[in-house]
Parts: structure tokens; sequence; C-alpha cells
């Protein structure tokens, strides 16, 4: 008996002195712990809690087994989709179309996003063609968490379904590329957007022994093509009417010939979807703060404003003033240097006046001003003055 093992338990002839008493009570402990250690087994296994040999581990007791998410996105066909319709009768066409789902939820936009608790579910949801009498357009499976990066430089003779799989080599994590465009004639680029299914962006990607480095996506600002400011869209829209070219009440395309480009959200000499403007670079701040930070776009808002008082307070300066009103004063501030470069000697008090109108109508955008209408207004002006020292 010397040297015999159970388990984790030690029984020798010197222990107990071969006493058969005390060997009945060890197994009867033995056989205890087997029981706890088998019920314990089948209480992880039934959690899902099994590691991936087949074996129970520690770390993985206590822990829920990782659910996909079911849900769809509906995009209905025009602006609004079902957010004027009856909750309840929109319940009762998702019950009888799809069945009892776990939940279905209004999007700001108006479509619908509806959380399945199967895959018939989904099926079932992608087939529907109408809500009512509203049409579809498209129903596909909303994705969560991943991210997206781009790389330079891809030739356009390469295809993009080849360029995955030779990525997806050294890198399982890369679930699609889509080519880059410019412009509103949508130019294919060298440039690729890259999804990932993984949380953080990697540094860099390989295509066959090429090495690629990659840059954090960041989406083009939600701009609404009604009223041209940032943070919504044209279906929500409570705003007046704007061109994004000109800020007339127009729209797009239609300002006319000689009308100069005018940006309605800084007052610059240019659209609003200019990259420079600083309006735009604002809220591309806050597009990269949004992503990073993986927050809404109200709290990014607040963080990129935060920032910049911070910025403002610790360099002893006050912040640089934005918006209509510097841009008109910077405007004004313009001609008059404009008009004492250009007038610094000309004697001909027509030719000055004539100057004058010529920056204005530049600078000041004032389009149809006549430079003999200036003149007349100077003479009444004089006439007033010598009359009221007379």
């Amino acid at each position: 008996m010397a040297g015999r093992q159970v388990d984790v338990m030690d029984y020798s002839e010197a222990e107990g002195n071969g006493s058969d008493e005390r060997r009945e009570s060890d197994w009867e402990e033995v056989g205890r712990m087997h029981r706890d250690k088998k019920e314990a087994s089948r209480k992880r296994k039934k959690k899902g809690c099994v590691s991936s040999n087949g074996t129970e581990s520690e770390e993985d007791e206590g822990k829920e087994p990782k659910i996909r998410l079911l849900n769809v996105v509906v995009r209905f066909e025009g602006e609004g989709g079902v957010k004027k319709m009856d909750p309840l009768k929109l319940t009762k066409i998702i019950r009888e179309k799809v069945g009892e789902v776990k939940y279905a939820r209004i999007l700001g936009d108006g479509n619908l996003l509806v959380g399945c608790n199967n895959e018939v579910q989904m099926e079932k949801a992608k087939k529907m063609s109408c809500v009512g009498k509203i049409k579809i357009v498209r129903v596909g499976e909303k994705r969560s968490g991943g991210s997206k990066g781009v790389i330079y430089g891809i030739p356009l003779t390469v295809n993009m379904k080849e360029l995955v799989e030779n990525l997806r080599m050294k890198n399982r994590s890369v679930k699609s590329a889509v080519r880059m465009t410019r412009g509103v004639e949508k130019v294919e680029t060298e440039s690729v957007l890259v999804e990932f299914e993984t949380k953080e962006v990697p540094k860099e990607v390989y295509y066959g022994f090429m090495r690629y480095s990659i840059r954090d996506y960041v989406p083009k600002p939600m701009r609404c093509y009604k009223c041209q400011e940032f943070g919504h869209m044209a279906n929500v829209c409570k705003g007046k009417r704007r061109c994004a070219r000109c800020s007339g009440d127009h729209e797009y395309g239609k300002c006319g010939e000689e009308v100069r480009p005018k940006c309605c959200n800084c007052g610059g000499n240019h659209s609003v979807a200019f990259w420079g403007c600083e309006v735009m670079k604002k809220e591309v701040k806050v597009q990269q703060i949004k992503l990073k930070e993986n927050i809404s776009y109200v709290e990014a808002v607040k963080r990129t404003e935060q920032e910049k008082t911070n910025q403002s307070g610790e360099s002893g300066r006050s912040p640089r003033k934005e918006g209509k009103k510097w841009e008109e004063k910077k405007k004004i501030v313009t001609f008059i240097a404009g008009v004492i470069n250009a007038t610094a000697e000309v004697r001909s008090k027509t030719e000055r006046i004539q100057i004058i109108v010529k920056a204005a109508i530049h600078h000041l955008d004032m389009a149809g001003l006549k430079w003999e209408e200036v003149r007349d207004e100077l003479s009444v002006q004089s006439s007033q003055e010598t009359t009221c020292i007379g």
C-alpha cells in the first residue's frame, strides 16, 4: 500500500496504522469530491464555459457565452420613413411578417431597427418589400464593433476581391475593402477603405510582400442639404433653405452665372463643402473625437469646445472669433486696405471713386453698384454740409 495515490489524497500504511475505519472515511471523502467536481463541470458545460480544447477553465467560469447580435436595419424610400406611423400598427405588421421579435426602434432618419431572436426571423425581415404602404429600399444586417482604416497607393488595376483575399493571408481580421472616390463624378482613386473585425485599426497590412501603413478612417461630417448646417439631416431640418454654393434661397445649381461662391456657415468666398473652411475643419475635429472616444455627436462637440477653451487658457490669448460677424469685419478691413493701396498715387477724384466701387463689388459682394451713384451721393452730402455751415 505504500506509495499508493488516489486523486489528490495520499494513503499509506504508515498513515493511520492501517485502520480500516480511517480508510473507509477517506474513501467517502474522495467520492464526495468526485461528485462535486462532476456537478460543477456539468453546470459549466451547460453555460457554455468550456475552453477550445474541450476542458473546463477556471478563467471561463462565470463568463457569459458570446452571442451574435441579430439586428437588421430596414431602410425606406423617401424621407420620414415610418416616423408618423402608429407604433401599435407598426408592431402588428412586424409580428405578422417577422414574428415575435426582441424589440424594434424607429431611428432618427425614419428607418427601422429590428432586433431578431434567430436567423429565421432575420431572413424573414430581409424578404420584406414594404411596411404598410411605405416601400422598403433595403434591409441589411446591422454591424456592431469593428473599425475602418484607409490605405493609399493601391493601383486602379487591383481587384478589390483579390485584395481582400491577399490581405487576409496575414491579417484574418480584414472583412472588406472598397475603393474610395472623389468629386460628384465619383472618380476612383488609389485610396482604399478597409474594414476590420477588431475594434482598433492595425498599424499596417501586407499585400503580397508590399507593406502598407494604415490611417484611421474619419467619416465626412454630416451636413444638412437644406440649411447647410452640420450635425443633422434634411429630413429633420426646421431651418431655411440655403444654397450650398452661394447661400441663396434656391436649389443647388441655380445660382446664375455671375454669382460668386459664398459659404453660409463662415461667410467666406467658397462653398460650404470647401475643406479649408474653418467651420468644416471644426466638424472634422468633432468626427475624429467621436470616432476615437466612441461617443455621441453632441458629446464630441462639447469635448471639442472644451479643448478649444483649455488651449486658449493655456496660451493666455482669447480664442479667435468665428462666424459671420468676424468674416464681415475681415471683409471691410480687406476692402479698406485694398482701396488705400490702389489709390495711393491716383490724383483724379473720378478714378479714385471708380477704384473704390470696383473693390466694393469684389470684396463686399456689392454687385450692380455704379460709380456714378457713389459720385452723386457724395455730391448730395457735400451740398448738405455746405448748407449747414452757411
